[in-house]
């Protein structure tokens, strides 16, 4: 299986499972210290192919990138804010035309010298990477949705988006937070006929960032 791109070829690693599922990466999650293998470019055509089998045709498959990724721009990590105000979120970048989910989880502080669980918070003055790849690197997926996370999916992409104060204080009372994870994320998707099966190549866009609760 190979990723191509311009004049670029990156071929994934088959990894198979303990219980025999097949999983094809390029690698592990990047993380600090570790390069990305996979390069962004605006505009750009990705193709993923599969080589085939006796039990697999071959199969090309495309998507095209978005003009920019999605970046935050109205708040960084660890900011402080207070659910008594509404929240406006301010972004740039993706597709002005696609679909924009806002997804906002509760969060919680971690314990000093433990890695963040999905979830959590980074304790003050700790300042681990940023979740987006508008911040320079691939996204990876955001953290489990708990049935006190606030899901809004926009029509379009304008870049904005506020979220009442009612629905924070609602979110904190009943999940008991200190913090919370905000993200703007687009997913883009090709659908093939692929002998007489759906194959569905998608590519997810997004950024995220941690706040505190004042």
């Amino acid at each position: 299986v190979y990723i191509n791109y311009q004049t670029n070829q990156l071929e994934m690693r088959k990894l198979v499972g303990p219980q025999g599922g097949v999983v094809y990466s390029l690698g592990h999650r990047p993380g600090p210290g570790m390069v990305n293998a996979l390069e962004y470019i605006p505009n750009t055509t990705y193709e993923f192919e599969a080589t085939g089998s006796a039990n697999f045709d071959p199969i090309q498959i495309d998507l095209t990138s978005p003009p920019a990724l999605l970046s935050i721009s109205s708040h960084s990590l660890g900011d402080t804010i207070s659910v008594a105000s509404d929240l406006t979120l301010n972004w740039s970048g993706g597709k002005a035309d696609s679909n924009i989910i806002i997804h906002v989880h509760p969060a919680h502080f971690r314990p000093i010298g433990n890695r963040p669980a999905p979830g959590q918070m980074p304790v003050p003055g700790s300042r681990p990477p940023h979740g987006g790849p508008g911040h320079g690197g691939l996204m990876p997926p955001p953290p489990p949705i708990s049935p006190n996370s606030i899901i809004v999916i926009l029509d379009n992409n304008p870049g904005t988006y506020t979220i009442a104060a009612s629905e924070l204080q609602e979110l904190i009372n009943q999940s008991n937070a200190q913090g919370i994870i905000c993200g703007v994320s687009q997913v883009e998707h090709n659908e093939i006929d692929h002998n007489g099966e759906l194959v569905r190549a998608v590519l997810h866009n997004g950024d995220r960032v941690g706040l505190m609760i004042e």
